[in-house]
């Protein structure tokens, strides 16, 4: 069985129309993959599952959900040129595999697009831990000893 990668996109668009259209869309498309027990395809060989959209504002939306094994690097990129062409300004998409210790972060801003990701031994899981604590400390670590990697 596949490990699971939660991802958490924040995506701002240039204008209120192009995130009402997009937000339109994505939404039919749930409802599509949901009928088919399916999921929603984000790239080339990508699907989320279990997805959520919120709207925040005007331009910004939250989709949460979860993809098979990790968030790569070539379905994000894929990811973000059919939103570029949607009107997409601004991208970050927090992820994380509990199941191989990966966590990061992808952020796109004024045509760049890079991950932020913690390094495998830093910080290591302890039985005990709350999950908030190890979020808080997983967070903490991106922060203060992440490395960073331009993707496109």
């Amino acid at each position: 069985m596949a490990n699971m990668c939660s991802v958490d996109f924040r995506i701002a668009f240039k204008s209120g129309e192009a995130s009402a259209k997009f937000a339109k869309n994505f939404k039919k498309k749930i409802v599509e993959a949901e009928a088919k027990n399916e999921g929603v395809r984000i790239s080339q060989d990508t699907w989320l599952f279990d997805e959520t959209i919120e709207k925040d504002s005007n331009t910004q939306i939250t989709i949460r959900g979860w993809v098979k094994w990790g968030l790569t690097h070539e379905a994000i990129r894929e990811f973000v040129e059919s939103l570029k062409q949607q009107g997409l300004h601004s991208l970050e998409c927090d992820y994380e595999e509990t199941g191989n210790m990966i966590y990061g972060r992808y952020e796109y801003h004024d045509g760049e697009l890079w991950d932020s990701f913690v390094s495998e031994s830093n910080p290591v899981w302890e039985s005990g831990y709350e999950d908030d604590s190890f979020y808080d400390q997983l967070e903490e670590a991106l922060e203060d000893d992440g490395e960073s990697l331009m993707v496109a």
